[in-house]
């Protein structure tokens, strides 16, 4: 008795011309496939998907530095490079001289628009120097990019 009962009540909810899944009449046809409401969207190309969210970069950048020594005028130069100019300005460089242990900062300059730095007062200092830039964050209308660190190689000035 239970069981017509579910076979009538499953019979009103299925429809009356759909054979059921444990009916015992003829061949099952299977159950019948739902409507498809949301439609599965194609991904988004990576150039037109919305922005990241703010804290979070939209593209990182290398960045290479340079060293030299001009025992003429008493100065390390060099230049600081990346495919963005934003990556190249507004750089803080630090000259450092190789020790055991810690390396020890021996002066700090700042790019200008150019890239290129200048630190004078090394009329011929012994021993092995390099620079270095530290990771810079530059926000841009387009969100945010990070411009990695960079290390030169190391010189010996007075060879």
């Amino acid at each position: 008795m239970f069981g017509v009962a579910l076979l009538i009540l499953a019979g009103a909810v299925v429809g009356p011309t759909q054979d059921l899944p444990f009916s015992r009449a003829g061949a099952n046809p299977g159950p019948t496939p739902l409507p498809t409401l949301l439609e599965p969207s194609p991904s988004p190309s990576p150039s037109e998907g919305p922005p990241p969210p703010p804290g979070f970069p939209s593209a990182t950048v290398r960045t290479k530095i340079t060293i030299r020594h001009d025992s003429d005028r008493g100065t390390f130069e060099g230049r600081v490079s990346s495919k963005r100019a934003r990556c190249e300005r507004d750089r803080r460089v630090l000259v450092r001289r190789v020790r055991s242990g810690n390396d020890k900062t021996i002066g700090r300059t700042t790019t200008p628009r150019t890239g290129r730095w200048v630190l004078t007062g090394f009329p011929d200092p012994p021993g092995r120097y390099y620079a270095r830039t530290p990771q810079k964050e530059v926000t841009t209308d387009n969100g945010m990019v990070v411009c990695r660190a960079a290390h030169s190689e190391t010189i010996r000035p007075r060879e």
